[in-house]
């Protein structure tokens, strides 16, 4: 059976950050994601924002949830989506924490 090591694309030495995180239980864990804080245009130029977003392996998050805290690159963000795509990878979205 072969198992695809999907470390490589968010390992901190070519891609990735080191993020910590606190999951639904109230635990810190630390792990390597690759942040994205996007620029978004939407309704035509009218309305402007960021997207800032953080991919991870699936199996690393499985314990966060909606409201939990990441921080990442010294800013910490509040998970809003979580969003599994199928091959292993899960996208979080994230916007500032209050």
């Amino acid at each position: 059976m072969f198992v695809e090591d999907l470390s490589v694309f968010t390992n901190p030495a070519e891609f990735g950050q080191v993020a910590t995180a606190t999951t639904k239980f109230g635990e810190v864990i630390t792990l390597p994601v690759i942040f994205d804080n996007a620029y978004e245009s939407a309704l035509g130029g009218f309305a402007e924002s960021s997207g800032p977003s953080a991919l991870a392996q699936s199996a690393l998050v499985q314990d966060l949830a909606h409201g939990s805290q990441i921080e990442i690159s010294a800013r910490t963000w509040a998970i809003v989506e979580i969003q599994p795509d199928g091959t292993g990878m899960t996208r979080l979205v994230l916007e500032k924490a209050a």
